[in-house]
């Protein structure tokens, strides 16, 4: 197994996203955009996971070639950033991040495949190459940090398009796993889909990420409203991914509790982190204690949503399963979140976005323990 090559992947992926999503908010505000502007275009950054997953995972599941969908995907991302630079309005930054969030958002759920017919009957450890792209996130939030101390956020494509580079170098340097299952083989994907706890599975992972969203948006500009630096910022930013770090090191053994169980504790914490974060924010000691949440509000979330998806799809339509999560969680979910979490900012207030927040992952929290029973997950 390429152990260090397919980490190198999640470690420049997540360092991308450790220069995008705390900081491009900030870039945006530096070019003279409102919060409304700024959760519109935010939005986009989402919406693109609902369209790109699904066609590249359908591609790659009806062509075999999975790893080739992910090289243009990195490639195409990384020439596409370059039009940042041209955008001059609101039409024109929505247009270039929608060209290379496209191609963005269609190479992860490949890669999540990739990685686990590589670990094969090893999953569990899943989580000890996910811990690369942890670390890279945390780098990019450190290291921009500081950066950003002395020199202006317009810098910040520049950075965007190095990550990208590197996913897709890495991305060059692996081979398809063996023992793939071939294509006529698998079963369908809607009568694996339609099935009501893998639908209601969904629809919980849906608003989790709707909960997300304002997170992903404000959660910089809400901490530098309440009097805090830019290089604290990212200490926040940083000290969640490391929280996060920790559990991915650990969380093989965590699974032995049972994915649905942990599915749910980690949503109990999420409504316990975004009420901290809208009641506390300037007390340094809460809002730390507030960032240690992400290990279980993204950490576990993420970790769970992954291993049911590969156990509802296996088969052969584990791309399209994992697209369609994406889509349908970090995409639709984030999209929304993002979306409505800028008319609340502009409209109720800064704390109640993220009051909001604690409201959905509750509803999402109801609908977990009421339909998600552990019998959808015996063939694990």
């Amino acid at each position: 197994m390429p152990y260090w090559r397919l980490s190198g992947f999640y470690a420049c992926y997540f360092a991308f996203i450790g220069c995008f999503s705390p900081y491009w908010g900030l870039y945006l505000k530096d070019h003279d955009f409102d919060g409304v502007a700024i959760g519109q275009l935010m939005s986009i950054y989402m919406a693109t996971r609902i369209v790109g997953p699904n066609v590249w995972g359908w591609l790659a599941d009806n062509t075999g070639k999975r790893l080739r969908i992910i090289r243009i995907g990195a490639f195409l991302g990384t020439l596409s950033v370059i039009t940042v630079w041209l955008a001059d309005s609101w039409l024109t930054m929505a247009l270039a991040m929608t060209a290379f969030t496209f191609f963005l958002n269609a190479v992860l759920p490949q890669f999540e495949v990739i990685t686990l017919q590589y670990l094969d009957l090893q999953r569990p450890y899943y989580s000890r190459i996910r811990i690369w792209g942890s670390l890279g996130f945390v780098l990019a939030v450190v290291g921009l940090g500081a950066l950003f101390e002395r020199f202006p956020v317009s810098l910040l494509p520049l950075f965007l398009m190095a990550a990208l580079a590197g996913s897709w170098g890495c991305a060059c340097s692996i081979s398809e796993p063996q023992g793939v299952i071939n294509n006529q083989q698998r079963p369908s994907f809607l009568q694996r889909f339609l099935v009501p706890q893998v639908i209601l599975f969904y629809v919980v992972f849906l608003l989790s990420q709707v909960a997300m969203g304002p997170y992903y948006t404000f959660y910089s500009l809400y901490m530098q409203a309440h009097g805090y630096s830019s290089m604290a910022i990212g200490g926040f930013w940083a000290l969640g991914v490391l929280a996060e770090v920790v559990l991915f090191f650990y969380m093989y053994r965590f699974l032995r509790l049972g994915v649905l169980r942990l599915l749910k504790l980690a949503l109990l914490i999420s409504i316990a982190r975004w009420l901290l974060t809208a009641w506390a924010p300037e007390s340094l000691p809460l809002a730390m204690i507030s960032q240690l949440c992400h290990a279980a509000t993204f950490g576990v979330l993420h970790v769970c949503g992954i291993n049911l998806v590969q156990q509802y799809f296996s088969g052969g339509n584990e791309g399209q399963g994992q697209a369609l999560f994406s889509a349908v969680a970090y995409g639709a979910g984030g999209s929304l979140g993002a979306l409505a979490s800028g008319y609340i900012w502009e409209e109720l207030g800064m704390s109640q976005t993220f009051i909001f927040a604690a409201i959905v992952t509750s509803l999402a929290l109801l609908l977990a323990c009421w339909g998600l029973k552990e019998q959808a997950t015996a063939s694990a």
